[in-house]
């Protein structure tokens, strides 16, 4: 009984390890129109994530808690989806328009809360007339979620 009870111990307590080495990771973000040069003698309006295109990397590490508070300061109604994040409990921070979420309106924010669940290179983009908004307009940025540092144990 007591082997059994320092078993079950020991399991909870390094299955608890990574998430309490876990941080909360906040941003903040705009959505604006912005002019850039796609080739010599051309500009484009497009809307950017802080004015730039592609939008800005937003590196954690897994496990992390990721706040990422959306302004918009364009014209119209947009949403940011997180390609390839499970949403595990946070199924309101997925970016769907009229299904998880209504847009965020103009002059408006919202704050998107989830977990970065795994490690590996991923993307964001706005979820609001996807072939507009990401093909012309150039709504999209890249995600990095590395792997926690995890300490080595051994037995001397």
């Amino acid at each position: 009984m007591l082997m059994a009870m320092r078993l079950t111990l020991l399991i909870a307590l390094l299955t608890a390890m990574p998430t309490a080495m876990a941080e909360v990771r906040q941003f903040e973000m705009t959505i604006e129109e912005v002019e850039i040069d796609v080739a010599p003698n051309f500009k484009a309006q497009v809307w950017g994530f802080n004015g730039q295109v592609p939008g800005p990397l937003i590196r954690v590490q897994e496990g992390d808690e990721v706040e990422v508070t959306v302004h918009n300061f364009t014209g119209l109604n947009h949403t940011v989806h997180w390609h390839g994040i499970f949403q595990t409990g946070t199924w309101q921070s997925d970016g769907v328009p009229h299904v998880t979420q209504h847009g965020i309106e103009p002059g408006e924010s919202f704050t998107y809360r989830f977990v970065a669940d795994k490690a590996g290179s991923l993307w964001y983009h706005c979820h609001v007339n996807v072939n507009e908004h990401v093909g012309i307009r150039g709504m999209w940025g890249p995600l990095s979620w590395s792997l926690r540092s995890r300490r080595h144990w051994s037995r001397r």
